[in-house]
Formats: C-alpha cells, structure tokens, sequence
C-alpha cells in the first residue's frame, strides 16, 4: 500500500508491551486465581450452600478458562511478532545482498 512503511523498532515496541502484559497475566492474574481461589471456601450448611458452592465454581471455571485464553493470544501475537521480524530481517539481508 502506498503510504505506509513498515517499521520494525515499531513492532519491536508493541512487542514488548505485548511481552509485558502476558508477564502479568501468568505471574499475577492466573498465578494469583490459581493460588488464592482455586480451593472452594467452604459454604456451611445453610440451604444455599450446595448452589452457593456450584455457583462459586462455576464462575472459578469461567475466569480460568478466560485467562487462559487471554494467554493463548497474547502469545499468537509474540508469535506473529516473531515471524513478521524474522520475515522482515531475511527480506532486508537478501535485498541488500542484491544491491
């Protein structure tokens, strides 16, 4: 497209903060969820307490579920990063050969 130019230092940087954030979600948010509320509390005996305790554990399951996608994306996008550099890196070296 005419107009636009690649720029790898740009990539670079979103790829860091894309680094960053995935830091973040597997040492805080999931290290966090997996450690301090993977063990159910208990409920009681009250009439509520087996919904109390299927509730509690469904919403656990969906939070888990959803920083493990959050995980798997911002990891396709290290990913994408990754390939894009190195495509763009072997593009440069063989153009620059040919000059």
């Amino acid at each position: 497209m005419a107009g636009i130019k690649f720029s790898a230092d740009a990539l670079r940087a979103y790829q860091k903060v894309v680094r960053e954030q995935l830091d973040l979600v597997e040492d805080t948010m999931i290290a966090g969820v997996k450690n301090n509320l993977s063990v159910e509390p208990a409920f009681g005996k009250f009439p509520e307490a087996n919904t109390a305790l299927e509730t509690y554990k469904g919403n656990f399951n969906k939070v888990w579920a959803d920083l493990n996608r959050l995980k798997s994306a911002l990891e396709a996008i290290d990913d994408a990063c990754n390939t894009t550099l190195k495509n763009y890196d072997e593009t440069e070296t063989t153009n620059t050969a040919k000059s």
